[in-house]
């Protein structure tokens, strides 16, 4: 087996596997690479291949991700994603890969993010995630009203309540990103997460569209956009990404039409499941800070596992730098 960077004749191949229903991801996808592209990032389509056959035996999309004041590190989402028993021979072989990349870029260290535990001594593992760790996943092989059955009772009594109370919902475009990120941001703020630059939204919605991947859905109250979602759509698997609502019409229960009307569209686009992106753990109490937004998606898949992902393998390939720089984080009181 070898490492190679693959060319366009292997890219439905590669997809394939990005759409592996347990270990895949969009975020190892060919367009979702272009996309990254286009925001000035550098990507780097890693496939190791048998020798004789020229079958993909695992994936690994890398992003070059800058650290202000630091660096830069290399960055694999969700991956590798193996398609083969033979993990550990795949894995050595990457590494030497990885790290002749690392040199060439100057990279800090490399951090990998599998949905599977990686059995490497020589792997940091550090129980955190840049990604969602813990996550819900919604079947959708039922009808629209076999679905609706399978939700929760107050789930459909708050879902009849909304669809009454004059909200309409529509497909947005570029036109409408600005008032959306508003709210957002406004949200963000009340929630201290993290958002991306405005150009992000803006890129994503113009490169993804053109591939029917990107669907901006929006709430109107008398004309007025007062919450909307973004949904990826890759293959089997559609994925909430963003979502937002103006908390002074939290009344008119606008999340439980913009979660139903994600149901909708990712059935229209083919798709088997829609990730919900982002749960408390199973062990968590009411305590956690996603218990309450948890227990909103729960009621639409009140029957789905929460799905755990292991924590990030780190390669160091400056162990000065990368001690100064976790030391920084320890300082700022934040996980890697």
């Amino acid at each position: 087996m070898k490492v190679i960077e693959i060319g366009p004749e292997l890219e439905e191949s590669w997809d394939q596997i990005a759409n592996d229903e347990k270990y895949g991801s969009f975020m190892q996808s060919i367009v979702w690479g272009e996309f990254k592209k286009s925001l000035g990032q550098k990507i780097w389509n890693l496939a190791v291949i048998n020798d004789t056959e020229n079958k993909i035996l695992a994936i690994c999309q890398v992003v070059r991700e800058e650290l202000i004041g630091f660096g830069n590190f290399l960055y694999v989402p969700y991956g590798p994603i193996f398609k083969t028993k033979k993990i550990a021979s795949c894995l050595q072989i990457l590494k030497i890969k990885l790290k002749q990349l690392a040199r060439k870029e100057q990279s800090i260290f490399i951090r990998l993010e599998p949905k599977i535990v990686l059995s490497d001594k020589s792997l940091k593992f550090f129980n955190t995630y840049r990604q969602i760790q813990h996550t819900l996943k919604m079947n959708l092989d039922l009808s629209e009203e076999e679905l609706l059955a399978s939700f929760k009772q107050k789930t459909r009594y708050n879902l009849r309540l909304a669809q009454k109370k004059g909200i309409e919902i529509v497909l947005g475009g570029e036109k409408d990103l600005s008032e959306f990120i508003q709210i957002l941001k406004t949200v963000g703020r009340r929630g201290a997460f993290f958002l991306p630059e405005n150009k992000y939204f803006y890129t994503m919605i113009s490169s993804l569209s053109k591939r029917n991947m990107v669907d901006l859905i929006l709430a109107k109250y008398r004309k007025k956009i007062i919450g909307g979602f973004i949904n990826i759509y890759f293959k089997d698997e559609a994925t909430y990404l963003f979502g937002a609502s103006l908390d002074q019409y939290r009344h008119l229960m606008v999340n439980y039409c913009l979660m139903w009307e994600t149901i909708k569209r990712a059935k229209t686009h083919g798709c088997r499941r829609l990730d919900f992106r982002g749960a408390s753990p199973n062990e968590a109490d009411a305590t956690h800070p996603w218990y309450g937004f948890t227990r909103f998606k729960r009621g639409f898949a009140p029957n789905s596992p929460v799905e755990s992902y292991p924590g990030s393998y780190f390669i160091v390939a400056k162990t000065f730098k990368f001690y100064l720089y976790y030391l920084w984080k320890l300082i700022r009181r934040r996980s890697l």
